[in-house]
């Protein structure tokens, strides 16, 4: 197998991920990138949590469990900026009873498995601290995504769409608060 080890990226990266039986919040920076990616969406109750290391280590699942929109984990890591991308905040769902909804394709069927998991697995508690967590960002672009699941890959073109055209009038916003970061981080040097 190539494992392609993280710290070996151009560009820094790391992947948030819950250890199983504790739900204590790891940041993966280094190693295996393929294993700490699929720990950090490991979904649980659907995918097989990967134990890191392999065979030997702690089992991990989706780091939503415990930090949804990881923008506290970014400023650890010592972002000067950091521009959120939710793609929980607005479902657009139109199923407002307590029904099953009538799924028609692969994305109906992921788009309810999502909503369940995000209904399920967070209490109400979690649920206010990930919005806190959320709204210290910088910048939170939600991008519209319709019926379509933020997990559901058959739909990519459309979820980049629907990322572009949120982000799109954003841009000004993005380039200022650069612009002031910039200034003030080497204005005393």
């Amino acid at each position: 197998m190539n494992a392609r080890a993280i710290e070996d990226f151009p560009i820094a990266f790391a992947a948030i991920a819950a250890e199983k039986h504790t739900l204590k919040k790891a940041i993966f920076t280094t190693g295996d990138a393929g294993l700490t990616v699929q720990a950090s969406c490991s979904v649980p109750n659907i995918f097989i949590a990967p134990r890191i290391p392999e065979k030997v280590g702690k089992k991990y699942i989706d780091g939503g469990v415990v930090s949804l929109v990881p923008v506290d984990s970014a400023y650890d890591l010592g972002a000067d900026i950091v521009i959120a991308v939710d793609v929980t905040g607005a479902q657009g769902s139109n199923n407002t009873s307590n029904q099953i909804p009538t799924m028609n394709s692969l994305s109906d069927f992921w788009g309810f498995l999502e909503t369940n998991i995000l209904a399920t697995n967070l209490t109400a508690n979690r649920s206010l601290s990930s919005q806190s967590e959320r709204n210290r960002a910088d910048i939170v672009i939600t991008p519209n995504i319709g019926r379509n699941s933020s997990i559901d890959t058959s739909q990519r073109r459309s979820l980049i769409q629907a990322g572009a055209q949120a982000t799109t009038p954003q841009i000004n916003v993005i380039k200022q608060l650069i612009r002031e970061k910039s200034n003030s981080k080497y204005a005393t040097l």
